[in-house]
């Protein structure tokens, strides 16, 4: 069996991913410009849009706007991507030792512009996750619209409108990811035969 999981917000906590870039950034143009903090970080959090920015071209811009070397705000990034095993989940690592122990094929199912890809991948690397999928599925369409087998699919994803539209194609079976503070956590979906659960350990592994 295929199952295919989302990345971001479903086994990754990308909002402490984020907030960690953010202020590594903010501390550095800080420091080395010797500005008040608070005045950087109200900059960045008014101008960059995780969900759509590029972080790596921001930095690019931003250390333009203050006049200083861009490598320095990548280091920021990079020390943050490859350091990322602590914003897995922790219920993740049982849950995917269960499923190859089962013999289950681990499929990354994410949804990211084009010119984020090499950001997912160095994302991916650094939580030292990648060593348990068996394909990658990073696409740039919506992930109820590719070409792939959804009848013999179990699919876990966060996201409410992609949730009922994966649930749409009959998949054999679809888990709404619910965790707390997450990015979709605070909006319900309309479908509520789609069972949701909070992380990996209310799965019914018969089932699987």
């Amino acid at each position: 069996m295929n199952i295919y999981v989302d990345f971001d917000n479903t086994v990754y906590d990308t909002k402490r991913l984020t907030d960690s870039m953010i202020l590594g950034v903010a501390k550095a143009v800080s420091e080395n410009k010797n500005l008040s903090i608070d005045e950087v970080l109200e900059k960045i959090n008014r101008e960059y849009d995780p969900s759509k920015d590029n972080i790596y071209l921001y930095c690019e811009a931003i250390s333009e706007f203050y006049g200083m070397d861009k490598e320095v705000l990548y280091r920021k990034v990079d020390f943050e991507l490859d350091n990322g095993r602590e914003r897995v989940y922790p219920d993740t690592w049982n849950f995917f030792n269960i499923l190859k122990d089962k013999g289950h094929n681990i499929v990354l199912l994410t949804f990211i512009p084009n010119q984020n890809q090499v950001y997912q991948m160095k994302k991916l690397i650094g939580s030292g996750l990648a060593k348990y999928y068996n394909i990658l599925i990073m696409t740039a369409s919506p992930k109820y619209e590719i070409d792939i087998d959804y009848h013999n699919g179990i699919f876990f994803d966060d996201e409410p409108i992609t949730v009922q539209k994966l649930y749409d194609n009959n998949p054999y079976k679809v888990y709404r990811v619910r965790r707390k503070n997450a990015k979709y956590s605070h909006i319900d979906i309309e479908k509520k035969e789609i069972e949701e659960i909070e992380n990996f350990n209310e799965v019914d592994l018969d089932i699987i």
